[in-house]
């Protein structure tokens, strides 16, 4: 998730405080994590679909891979339905 998401904590995670200045960053969470469990956080579908892109890649660099039928999508909020797209080449 580090190699992953390096960098890319205010565009791609979810803002809980806003910017204070150019020296005080926003406070943004990006995940969770739990012994083999990990549970990307975004407020937006578009951004959480590059995040899942990001760690898959990252992931298969180092040979390892995420389970697609154990993979949820969770979404609140919102009337239309959600849907993320996994990598197809990608055994989960």
């Amino acid at each position: 998730l580090r190699k992953a998401l390096s960098n890319k904590e205010e565009d791609l995670g979810f803002q809980l405080t806003r910017r204070k200045s150019r020296r005080i960053s926003p406070v943004c969470i990006t995940d969770l994590d739990f012994a083999d469990d990990i549970a990307l956080i975004n407020g937006e579908v578009e951004q959480a679909q590059k995040m899942l892109e990001s760690v898959e890649s990252a992931a298969a660099s180092v040979g390892l891979m995420a389970n697609a039928k154990k993979t949820k999508v969770m979404a609140f909020i919102t009337q239309d339905p959600v849907e993320i797209k996994k990598q197809a080449t990608i055994q989960y």
